[in-house]
This record gives C-alpha cells, sequence and structure tokens, in this order.
C-alpha cells in the first residue's frame, strides 16, 4: 500500500508556543524557523528574497505571477475559498485557507523580493524597489515593529536598498554578501548637491546594540573611498552608548557620518510610504 504524502502546507502547532504554523517555515507566534520533516535544515540568512520565499512558505505561493494583478487576483480567489469553506463547515475549526489568509501579509513580501536587479556595476548590482511587497512589509512593521527582526538580515539590505530607490535616488547598488568592503548599500543622487552614499546594514534583535567598533569600521571605509560624499549605519536595533562621542566619531558627525537606529529608520520608511 502507498505511504501516505506529507501535506507541509497544512499548518500545526508550533513545538514551541503552540501556534499554529508551517513546518519548512517561520512560525509567526515566536519567530523561531521550524525545519521540514523532509528536508534538512537551512541557513536562512544565507538566502535572497526569493529561496526565503520559497522554504519559508513551501508552495503556498509558488503560483503567484509576477505582478501586482497576479497577487490581486491570487487574494481574490483565497477570500472566496475561504468564505465559502467557513460557510461549509459552520466555523467548526479553522480551516487551512483561513490559516493561509491569516500569514498571507507575512508570505506577500516576499513574492518576489522586495527589489528589482537591472543592470550590474564593479561594485555589486543596479537595483529598483518592488513597491508593491515593500510597501507591504513597511505597513507590517509599521503596526508591530518586533515583526522586523523576523526579517532575514539579507532580505533587510534589500528593504534599505528599497528604501534609497523610494526616495528618489538615481542609483541604487545592492553589493555582493562577500567582498562587499564594509558596504552593503551604495545610494546615488545626481545633479546639483550630488551625493553618493554608502550604507551599512545591521539587523539586530532587540537589545544587541551596534559596537562603536562597527561605526569607526564604516568611518575608515568612508575615509578610504575618495568618491563616497556620506555613510550612514542603519540598524533596527540601537546604538551603543558614547558612540556619539567617541573622538574617532564625533568630527565626521552628522555631515560625513549619519547614524540611524529602529526609531530613525521607522521614522524614514514611514514618510516614504505616506
Amino acid at each position: 500500500m502507498a505511504k501516505a504524502k506529507i501535506n507541509e502546507t497544512v499548518a500545526d502547532a508550533c513545538p514551541k508556543c503552540g501556534y499554529e504554523s508551517y513546518q519548512g517555515g517561520y512560525c509567526f507566534g515566536c519567530g523561531i524557523y521550524r525545519p521540514s520533516k523532509r528536508t534538512q535544515t537551512i541557513d536562512l540568512e544565507d538566502l535572497d528574497a526569493v529561496d526565503f520565499m520559497g522554504k519559508s512558505f513551501g508552495t503556498q505561493m509558488t503560483a503567484l505571477e509576477g505582478t501586482e494583478e497576479g497577487l490581486d487576483e491570487f487574494l481574490s480567489e483565497r477570500e472566496l475559498q475561504w468564505k465559502h469553506r467557513n460557510r461549509k463547515k459552520n466555523q467548526r475549526h479553522k480551516s487551512v485557507v483561513y490559516i493561509t489568509e491569516q500569514n498571507l501579509s507575512e508570505a506577500a513580501i516576499l513574492v518576489q523580493g522586495v527589489v528589482e536587479p537591472y543592470g550590474s556595476t564593479p561594485e555589486g548590482q543596479l537595483v529598483r524597489a518592488f513597491a508593491l511587497p515593500w510597501k507591504t512589509i513597511v505597513e507590517r512593521i509599521k503596526k508591530d515593529w518586533m515583526e522586523a527582526f523576523k526579517i532575514p538580515p539579507r532580505i533587510w539590505e534589500e528593504m534599505i536598498a528599497a528604501a534609497f530607490d523610494q526616495d528618489g535616488y538615481d542609483e541604487v547598488i545592492l553589493t555582493p554578501r562577500s567582498g562587499d568592503f564594509g558596504r552593503d548599500v551604495v545610494a546615488i543622487k545626481m545633479g546639483i548637491g550630488c551625493i553618493r552614499i554608502i550604507g551599512s546594514v545591521k539587523a539586530y534583535a532587540p537589545g544587541n546594540l551596534v559596537r562603536a567598533d562597527d561605526v569607526r569600521a564604516l568611518a575608515g571605509v568612508l575615509l578610504a573611498d575618495h568618491k563616497a560624499s556620506k555613510g550612514i549605519i542603519t540598524t533596527t536595533s540601537d546604538f551603543a552608548p558614547g558612540i556619539p562621542t567617541d573622538p574617532y566619531i564625533a568630527p565626521l558627525m552628522p555631515y560625513r557620518l549619519e547614524l540611524m537606529n529602529g526609531i530613525r529608520l521607522m521614522e524614514w520608511l514611514n514618510k516614504l510610504t505616506k
């Protein structure tokens, strides 16, 4: 007799917190990664946005079209299925479709990543924002900043690159994961008062503060890169006390070096989505 195939798209209770979530993805109750029973555990921080989407949300999202119209059509179909199933089963339990709808905002934010490559330079890929998934992430973390800490570091680099694009910069470069010389993002604005910003992104958990050594490292890169106008360190967390008065950092602030903590980051993203 053939062995029944395991359906990993059906939510079950997380062994840590009991919240209904999927194997092979993140638990949205406690934020831990739940390995698939059929696949080996992987390091999600090494995935790009598209791979992360597939590993975290499985086949539920793979049928999505690569356009906003395709996503809208998918959402409408899911809403109809959810309403029909709830009527049919008289709300006796949470249906699979309901769970999918409940997690759809998390899934939709990474359907295609948040940036689109359109060229390359010796420093990395030229990218522009995928407006729909980028705005979906921003709207979610505006409601609950704790959601920001569930996003892998590489995708936060894409988030910041997309933010510069949305802020009107003419060229935005996303550097490679390795060999980036301390720069995660390069943003360039042409014309009168042209500026070239080098950015370092620190996707840190609450309480994990950016150290003075990290800031000094970017300051060193800034001084060595003669084309750079300014350096910005962005973190989801905050900076260690004493950094603004550090004798090697203070002279560069705020015109050559800028610190953007989680509060300022949220203010910037909020401004860009108004």
